[in-house]
């Protein structure tokens, strides 16, 4: 078993790759790779924060159904460098947060006073003189 990992400055992430008849020997070995992270962590006088550790099982549904373990509990979705995973891959909730994030740019764009408005549009109208390649307004 080979448990895969990728550190930021304040984020640790672990990824293993298994067959769904391997689950309860994996699982256990990710758990017990977790305590001994933990373990470390406090003898250096650093704390793992349990609250925000999360569990992502990424597969088929076909897979997943199959998977039960009560002792494990998992997230439906977990946000990496800001781009958000589900277990299906389906992207929907990546999908649904980039729709809702462009309805209120949009929504606050429109709102706008006037002042802003012909800032705006002076400074659109002063980029399009620059980029022109021949100087050509």
């Amino acid at each position: 078993m080979s448990l895969n990992h990728h550190l930021y400055a304040v984020d640790t992430q672990l990824f293993l790759s298994f067959h769904p008849s391997e689950f309860h020997s994996n699982i256990t070995y990710l758990q017990n790779a977790l305590q001994q992270i933990s373990s470390r962590m406090t003898a250096n006088l650093l704390t793992l924060n349990s609250p925000k550790t999360e569990f992502l099982l990424i597969g088929l549904k076909q897979q997943l159904s199959k998977l039960h373990d009560s002792s494990l509990i998992t997230t439906h979705s977990a946000r990496n460098l800001g781009f958000i995973f589900d277990e299906h891959l389906t992207f929907s909730d990546q999908i649904s947060a980039l729709s809702i994030n462009q309805s209120i740019n949009q929504r606050n764009f429109y709102s706008a006073p006037y002042k802003t408005w012909t800032a705006a549009l002076d400074n659109v109208h002063c980029v399009s003189k620059k980029s022109s390649p021949l100087g050509l307004s």
